[in-house]
């Protein structure tokens, strides 16, 4: 049997939306949120679960922290609920980052990924239009996802408030932010997998978006 990347990436966002789904709270056994183990390690190992005593535990980890195939099979033994969120161990009780994301077709796999990620989902005709949705709010982190994110990104950097920058599939989002810390990332979804799109969203969720020291506005 053939396994297409567009079977593997349909079958990974069923994954991933059965184990965002909220459990019934009738008859559940699971963990009292009071027991919430918060893990602010980048990687998610079974030796790591162990010493931290992980086992029949709520965790939390970071959005873009990777749990290795061992730490997967402990977190299904061990009966452990795994929640993705941006508190640290310090940071209890903050409320996570979150944002939303501009798209002009609301079904599609940037869509799904969105809201997986907890992010508020915004429909929009075309890049003029998203560039307008993305420049009357900047309260939060934004993501526009159309055809033409070059348009989008110019009308958006017109704002002396907005800093928009065009992404892809090999951008270094890390480098990006460092040198431009942009609030709005615009996009050409079409040759992004459903798992790339969650893990910019989470990413870019929590970054600083504060503008670096040494940036220099043109006059």
């Amino acid at each position: 049997m053939m396994f297409t990347p567009e079977f593997i990436d349909t079958v990974v966002q069923n994954v991933m939306r059965e184990l965002n789904r909220p459990a019934s709270s009738a008859g559940s056994s699971a963990p009292a949120a009071a027991d919430a183990l918060s893990l602010s390690d980048q990687v998610i190992t079974e030796e790591l679960l162990q010493r931290r005593e992980a086992a029949g535990r709520i965790v939390r980890i970071l959005p873009a922290a990777v749990v290795t195939p061992s730490g997967r099979d402990y977190i299904h033994r061990h009966g452990i609920r795994l929640i993705r969120s941006t508190d640290s161990p310090d940071s209890q009780g903050a409320p996570p980052a979150s944002g939303r994301m501009i798209v002009t077709d609301t079904a599609g796999t940037a869509a799904e990924a969105a809201r997986t990620a907890g992010w508020k989902v915004v429909a929009a005709e075309d890049a003029f239009a998203a560039a307008r949705l993305a420049a009357a709010d900047g309260t939060c982190r934004t993501i526009c996802c159309c055809r033409q994110p070059s348009v989008t990104a110019c009308l958006l950097n017109r704002c002396s408030d907005r800093r928009a920058a065009v992404v892809s599939r090999t951008t270094c989002l890390s480098e990006l932010c460092s040198e431009m810390a942009p609030d709005i990332l615009c996009l050409n979804p079409q040759n992004w997998t459903f798992v790339s799109l969650l893990h910019l969203v989470r990413q870019f969720g929590g970054r600083d978006a504060e503008c670096p020291a040494h940036w220099k506005e043109l006059s």
